[in-house]
Order: structure tokens, then C-alpha cells, then sequence
């Protein structure tokens, strides 16, 4: 796809950020665990300023986004998410993870995991106060019985764990600019319901957009992807060339 869009007169630009590649360190990958979304954008907004400044060929009003999978997520997430939202002016969305509460387990907790939230002063309890011990306790007031090693018997209460950070779905109403949304209704990674959701909540958010279903298909489109790549290279030459051809059901070779 990059040298099919490079063939069409778009720059392509591919920018390796914080919290991507294991290949690095740790702490690379990890940067931007709890939030897979702000440092993407913000490293991949970054480079394409730097690369524009170096370079007045590079049109920095027409700026365009695509990706599949996680980059799925991400590239719709760039459409919805200030600034970022009036940075990029195209988007195609393939098989993302929208929701990543509905999203495959080890992945999204490794990634998208929790974050401590302290809890009030007072909330910390002693599990054996509820177990026995003391006068109407569950023993009859008798010495609770021997806990084995691994267990302390202590509750840390003054900390609770949370998760809560917005899809791409409550992010629907902030929705700028062109953005192609497609999905297999047979995708064994990325469950289509991903996609659906997103769809449905951008129709209560009355806003306009355009979606693709790839009947049959998983998570790769195999025998579809030609199919899938020509409408995707004909909605950047359309909406950021201006280079608007399709008059009728008959696609070009």
C-alpha cells in the first residue's frame, strides 16, 4: 500500500513511536502503557511538523492517516481526538480495536492495563476483623483459623485499580473530517463488533462517514485485500488530491 499511495503523487511517512516496538527496550515499549493512544499521536503528529519544516513540498494541510488493526484504533482515534482531530483531514480504519474493553485479554492488560488510584485515608481493613476473633465475629468469638503463608491476611483498600479510559466509541461525537471504517464480519483477532460499535455510536452522533464490511473474511481479507486497498487508495486520491473520478460501478484497472 505505501508504494501504491506513493505512486498516486502521496508522500508516505512511517514513524516508529513511543510504545511500539519490543525490539528497543522495555521502557520503549512500555512508554505508553494505561494509554495506547495520546503518545502515538502526538510522536507521529510531531515528525510530520519536523518533516514539513525541512520540506515546503510537504503539503502539512492535507495530512491523511490509515492503519490496520491496532492502527485501526489509532487512526480513528486521530479523527476523534483533539488536536489531533483538526491535524489529520483523512482516515482509513480497517479491523480496529475500538473498544478495548471487549478486546483480547493478555493483550489489552499488557498494553492498556490499570492504573493505581489512591482511596480514601480510612479505607484501609484487616480481612481477619470480618473472619473471627472478636466478640459476634464469625468463630463465635474463638481464635481465627491458621492462615497459610502466602496469605497476610491484609486487604490494601487504599488503593483501587481502574481501566477507564475512553474508546474510540465515547470518542465518537468529536469526529472531524473523511473517515472510512472497515471490518471482516469473520475476524478471529479483532471481534467486528469493534467496528460495529464505533459504527453505531457515529450514527448517534449524527455524524457522516463510510464503511466497508468484507463478508466471510478474518482479520486478514486474503482473496479481499485488492478489493479493500483500491477503495482505500481511491478515498485519499478523492478526499486529499481532490482527484474525484467515480461516476459509475465499474472500477478502473
Amino acid at each position: 500500500v505505501p508504494q501504491q499511495l506513493a505512486q498516486l503523487g502521496i508522500i508516505v511517512i512511517q514513524i516508529g513511536n513511543r510504545g511500539g516496538s519490543p525490539l528497543r527496550s522495555n521502557a520503549y515499549q512500555s512508554f505508553s502503557y494505561y494509554n495506547l493512544r495520546d503518545y502515538a499521536l502526538a510522536d507521529k503528529k510531531a515528525g510530520i511538523e519536523q518533516l514539513a519544516a525541512l520540506h515546503s513540498w510537504i503539503d502539512i494541510n492535507r495530512v491523511g492517516i490509515y492503519g490496520h488493526s491496532g492502527g485501526g484504533f489509532l487512526t480513528a482515534a486521530a479523527m476523534m481526538t483533539p488536536p489531533y482531530n483538526d491535524f489529520f483531514k483523512v482516515g482509513v480504519s480497517s479491523s480496529g480495536n475500538h473498544d478495548n474493553n471487549i478486546y483480547n485479554q493478555n493483550w489489552s492488560e499488557q498494553y492498556h492495563g490499570l492504573t493505581a488510584v489512591v482511596a480514601s485515608a480510612d479505607s484501609a481493613q484487616i480481612r481477619g476483623r470480618a473472619a473471627g476473633g472478636g466478640r459476634g465475629g464469625a468463630n463465635g468469638g474463638r481464635p481465627p483459623a491458621p492462615r497459610s503463608a502466602a496469605d497476610t491476611g491484609f486487604a490494601d483498600d487504599s488503593l483501587r485499580y481502574t481501566i477507564k479510559v475512553p474508546t474510540n466509541i465515547d470518542l465518537a461525537p468529536n469526529l472531524k473530517g473523511r473517515l472510512l471504517l472497515a471490518t471482516g464480519d469473520m475476524d478471529n483477532n479483532v471481534h467486528p463488533g469493534n467496528t460495529i460499535r464505533m459504527v453505531n455510536a457515529l450514527i448517534k452522533a449524527n455524524k457522516r462517514f463510510d464503511f466497508i464490511l468484507l463478508p466471510g473474511k478474518p482479520h486478514g481479507y486474503g482473496d479481499y485485500q485488492p478489493y479493500f486497498n483500491r477503495q482505500l487508495m481511491e478515498y485519499f486520491a478523492e478526499n486529499l488530491l481532490g482527484d474525484y473520478y467515480r461516476t459509475g460501478a465499474e472500477i478502473r484497472p
